[in-house]
């Protein structure tokens, strides 16, 4: 277990949805968390700039969680200079200044033979993950009470307009994991209780492996807003077409056109493998009213 010196804890992307969670979350049982960032943050913390030398070791810092990704990036090259790159200094200089522990927020979208970038980059910098002796771990759709991200895209979404569009049939199963249990994992491998031990460098699904078809899902965002809607199944390849064009017209959407090819490619089996000896449980998709 991590001794009170060792609970001092450096968290990247602490202003976003999944990273802010974290940093709750692990605030609320007794760490000390560093927020690393571009606004705001305690520690300036650029993914393609990287810390300052010497800042973790300055802040105390034994462990470290790395949730930071640039979205903003469109072409192969600056996703990989940035996002791949830039964790590789990371965890080259967390290793180098004192960091005994670190958990890696990778994707369900990272998987052998995915198609997007936004997998591709994922799966590139887990294996940085894995030589530097990080915990993996794979979020399939984070979901809460309050939901930000992808969900609280397609909540607003719902909000709307009482039309929405379905990519396909909606038929596709989707992997969720609520927030507080993903959160409850992180905590987990960083105390490093027993069920933890033979993880590191492991890929953990992090989410239940009951699936929920997408457009089940938003019926139960519906049904709990109370509001009628009017499906409209569209060919992924519409969806991306129409996405690409607001993003070369730089138009913002809420969506990404790799997010379209990730969703449509998405791994049919999950591993829940190293999810079984993780000594934390995943509820399936509800909405709590």
């Amino acid at each position: 277990m991590a001794t009170r010196e060792q609970r001092v804890c450096a968290v990247t992307g602490a202003n976003g949805y999944v990273g802010s969670r974290i940093v709750r979350a692990l605030s609320a049982a007794g760490w000390t968390t560093i927020a690393l960032g571009r606004h705001g943050a305690q520690v300036p913390y650029d993914l393609e700039e990287g810390t300052a030398p010497g800042a973790l070791a300055r802040c105390g810092a034994r462990a470290l969680v790395h949730v930071a990704y640039d979205f903003s990036e469109r072409t192969w090259d600056r996703i990989h200079a940035v996002n791949v790159e830039g964790t590789q200094r990371l965890l080259d200089a967390a290793r180098a200044e004192g960091v005994q522990r670190i958990v890696y927020i990778s994707s369900t979208a990272a998987f052998e033979g995915c198609r997007s970038m936004y997998g591709r980059a994922k799966l590139e910098t887990e294996a940085i993950a894995r030589s530097a002796g990080a915990f993996i771990v794979r979020p399939g759709l984070v979901c809460g009470d309050r939901p930000g991200g992808m969900v609280g895209t397609l909540l607003g979404l719902l909000r709307r307009s009482p039309v929405v569009p379905l990519i396909g049939s909606g038929r596709t199963p989707i992997h969720t994991v609520h927030e507080d249990d993903l959160c409850a994992l992180v905590a987990h491998l960083l105390e490093g209780g027993a069920d933890s031990a033979g993880l590191a460098g492991h890929a953990i699904t992090a989410a239940s492996e009951k699936s929920i078809e997408f457009r089940a899902m938003l019926q139960l965002f519906a049904d709990h807003e109370r509001r009628r809607v009017t499906w409209a199944p569209l060919p992924w390849q519409l969806v991306w077409l129409g996405v690409k064009a607001l993003e070369i017209a730089h138009v913002p959407s809420g969506l990404r056109s790799d997010s379209v090819v990730s969703f449509v490619n998405a791994d049919p089996h999950p591993d829940f493998t190293y999810t079984r000896r993780a000594g934390v449980s995943f509820r399936p998709f509800s909405i709590v009213a």
